[in-house]
């Protein structure tokens, strides 16, 4: 498939997702000048989220599922109802995640010049992931990220909450910085 008809299919889906709610809003402002510059298309995105996974080390990610996640800041006593209503015997973590980004480039160039300009804004983690004749497959994430059993903690959970909303903050300032960027 060629560039042009690569990038026309990714805007399809890209508008079937926005009509059907499965796009974080705070990424579509970004989302969008990205993709209004001629050699860039973004194929998947996420602002970056907090959770609580079901999850056992032993087994690994096979078995991990999510009990409760959020793509946006949450209050303490969300997480504490949240956990307060888990009954299941395989542990609780409470995570945060950061922003990722996945974006299609037209050339090596292209790519180059995209992951130069991430970087200038303070995105450290990225790089290209496949390079094909029609198109270079780059992945961009933030670094703010947070994995701890919930078992050991007992009582209130806000000053955890509070750190795990500063690191979404911190996705959000990321992001608001690439979209200052001059993507044509």
């Amino acid at each position: 498939m060629d560039w042009d008809s690569f990038k026309s299919v990714k805007m399809e889906e890209l508008e079937e997702h926005e009509e059907e709610g499965k796009t974080d809003r705070e990424m579509m402002l970004l989302i969008n000048k990205i993709n209004s510059a001629p050699d860039f298309v973004t194929t998947s995105s996420c602002l970056g989220r907090i959770n609580l996974l079901e999850y056992n080390l032993e087994e690994g990610k096979k078995s991990a599922e999510f009990h409760k996640k959020w793509h946006r800041i949450v209050s303490s006593e969300e997480v504490e109802m949240a956990i307060s209503e888990y009954n299941n015997k395989t542990p609780l973590w409470f995570k945060v995640e950061p922003f990722i980004l996945h974006v299609a480039a037209k050339d090596i160039a292209s790519a180059q010049r995209f992951l130069k300009l991430v970087r200038s804004v303070g995105v450290k983690r990225g790089g290209i992931q496949s390079i094909s004749k029609d198109k270079v497959m780059i992945e961009v994430q933030g670094n703010r990220y947070m994995a701890i059993p919930v078992e050991p903690i007992s009582g209130e959970w806000t000053k955890i909450v509070a750190i795990a909303n500063r690191m979404m903050n911190m996705n959000i300032d990321i992001i608001k910085k690439m979209e200052k960027l001059k993507w044509r």
